[in-house]
């Protein structure tokens, strides 16, 4: 059971820390992406950029929940 934790445990710190990486890249990049709703070629750039914030977001919500309901 411990080993368990513990392996938890480092999961969830890797993924906080991965997840804090992309935050830093995704808010760096920002001003570049926004740019690209200006152009329909460049469109897609944008959308990816505002999935991958989203995706940043939403896993820091489910874990959040995930720690609740187990709690």
């Amino acid at each position: 059971m411990i080993l368990g934790a513990v392996v938890m445990m480092l999961v969830v710190e890797a993924t906080f820390v991965m997840r804090t990486a992309g935050m830093v890249l995704l808010l760096a990049v920002a001003p570049l992406a926004l740019m690209c709703h200006a152009t329909p070629q460049t469109e897609g750039i944008a959308y990816l950029w505002w999935r991958a914030l989203g995706a940043c977001l939403g896993i820091q919500f489910a874990q959040a929940v995930v720690f609740l309901a187990l709690m």
